[in-house]
């Protein structure tokens, strides 16, 4: 269980993003933003761009008091 105020976060590729923001936001907590994840020694395949970021889904149960942030 988040305590109040508590902070939520997960990693997730592009694919699942959309989803990953609407699971937090259904199960109630506030979606607070996306930090992208640049992997230098992502994997590379010939014809394609290279998977080379993942995304960090982060928010918070309720609100947060400005001294935390």
């Amino acid at each position: 269980m988040l305590t109040e105020g508590g902070i939520f976060g997960s990693f997730s590729g592009w694919r699942q993003l959309p989803i990953m923001t609407d699971v937090l936001q259904v199960g109630g907590v506030v979606w607070r933003g996306i930090v992208p994840w640049h992997k230098p020694n992502g994997r590379n395949t010939q014809g394609r761009f290279a998977n080379n970021c993942e995304y960090f889904v982060w928010g918070s149960n309720g609100p947060r008091s400005k001294e935390l942030d």
